[in-house]
């Protein structure tokens, strides 16, 4: 009879360790291998990389180098869409989009809003470049400050749809929130003495970079359109005042207007793709063009 309880005990404990490890890796297997998740631009699937390492897919809805304002989707990006289990959404025209597709779907992933919580800027009117035009400014991975809550974020919604990878997860995520504290001492040193300057860009993507180094951004455009001509006067009167040596520029809008300015004033340009996905030596790159244009 002892023999008989001590294998009953065995075979229940064998069973009961069978049991919660089917229902763990379920989650895992009822994917695509390895299961899709879907970022709004091509910075955050950096993170997403460091974070879940090759436990998951990191797609971006929009690729490298193109502009997000009129990016559309091919087909075959559109089904890749549709196998994403996770949605980390910004908001961008893309993620409007994708929103539409996720609505026709019977089971659409599950999403995580990356700016609710945070502090948004918004862009300034299309007339006259001076006021507040209610329209939130998205370039909310350029703050290593902001990145850090959305780092976070990113961890939670992993966990939530792979606990079983919970530890890996956690551990990868306080190396990147040091990775990023690191990046912020950086450009705050590397900054330190032009606090309180401006730089002079084609389009205005910088504005959270700017706020957490204390800079003024001055912009060309506005919501991807050109300022008014007499802005655009009053702007040459200001670089000339400040003595800005440079001007930015993306090279997913057009820079037309840059060079012409640039030529006017005689000053050179300065590629920087704030979408690029090597996201760490990106902003050292930013900082290194700011101190450069910037005169003491």
């Amino acid at each position: 009879m002892i023999l008989n309880h001590n294998f009953i005990r065995f075979f229940k404990k064998m069973f009961l360790r069978l049991f919660i490890s089917f229902f763990c890796i379920i989650p895992i297997l009822s994917y695509s291998e390895p299961p899709v998740v879907l970022v709004s631009v091509p910075p955050y699937r950096y993170f997403v990389k460091k974070i879940a390492e090759d436990t998951v897919l990191a797609a971006s809805l929009i690729p490298p180098g193109a502009n997000p304002h009129v990016y559309e989707p091919t087909p075959k990006q559109v089904q890749l869409q549709k196998q994403a289990v996770l949605w980390l959404k910004l908001g961008e025209k893309a993620d409007q989009k994708a929103q539409r597709v996720f609505q026709e779907m019977k089971n659409p992933p599950l999403m995580i809003d990356l700016t609710e919580s945070l502090a948004l800027l918004s862009y300034k009117t299309k007339g006259d470049c001076c006021s507040d035009s209610g329209v939130k400014d998205l370039h909310i991975w350029l703050s290593p400050k902001m990145m850090q809550t959305q780092a976070e974020k990113i961890t939670q919604g992993l966990i939530q749809l792979f606990p079983i990878h919970t530890e890996l997860y956690q551990g990868n995520l306080n190396i990147v929130l040091k990775e990023l504290e690191q990046i912020d001492q950086e450009l705050t040193t590397t900054l330190k003495n032009k606090q309180g300057k401006a730089i002079l860009v084609s389009h205005p993507a910088f504005a959270y970079f700017c706020r957490d180094y204390k800079l003024e951004q001055l912009s060309l455009e506005e919501e991807g359109k050109d300022c008014l001509p007499q802005y655009i006067s009053e702007l040459l009167d200001k670089v000339k005042r400040l003595g800005i040596d440079g001007i930015i520029i993306e090279p997913q809008h057009g820079s037309k207007a840059a060079k012409l300015l640039a030529q006017k004033l005689k000053i050179p340009t300065y590629i920087i793709d704030p979408y690029s996905e090597d996201y760490i030596e990106n902003l050292k790159q930013m900082a290194e063009v700011v101190k450069n244009i910037i005169h003491d």
